[in-house]
């Protein structure tokens, strides 16, 4: 969603813990010249298992977009 993800793993991440990661957006979703790169930082809000995998809430509280360089 545009507020929040949902990550799966094996590890168990503890609610409140501050997490960071990255995606790549296609330009043609973005509409731009090349390809968008996200950084993104959030914290872990609810824990959960479906189906033995681990499952993690994380709401976005900062992110930065940057064309991706070549």
């Amino acid at each position: 969603s545009s507020t929040g993800v949902q990550f799966s793993g094996d590890q168990v991440i503890a609610k409140g813990t501050v997490v960071q990661w990255e995606i790549c957006l296609p330009a043609a979703i973005m509409g731009s010249m090349g390809d968008v790169k996200v950084d993104c930082t959030g914290r872990v809000m609810w824990v959960g298992k479906v189906a033995q995998q681990n499952r993690f809430g994380v709401v976005i509280d900062s992110y930065l977009l940057k064309e991706k360089q070549g």
